[in-house]
């Protein structure tokens, strides 16, 4: 059986999707606890989450600066 272009091209893509989907799902995994960690701040110091609050607002703030 010969697959036609647009009939490959569909096959490629939702293998692709597939795949995707699978390595998102694994990788979330692994990062919700270290985000529930952060939000409830048990196991991490609070200097920690400020570090990261002061960071995260840095580059927040030269992101914006360069879009205008």
């Amino acid at each position: 059986m010969e697959l036609d272009f647009y009939e490959w091209q569909l096959l490629v893509l939702a293998s692709f999707f597939v795949v995707s989907l699978g390595i998102e799902r694994h990788v979330a995994k692994s990062s919700i606890s270290i985000e529930d960690r952060l939000e409830n701040g048990s196991g991490v110091g609070s200097g920690v989450l400020s570090t990261l609050t002061r960071k995260y607002l840095l580059v927040y703030a030269i992101v914006m600066g360069a879009l205008q």
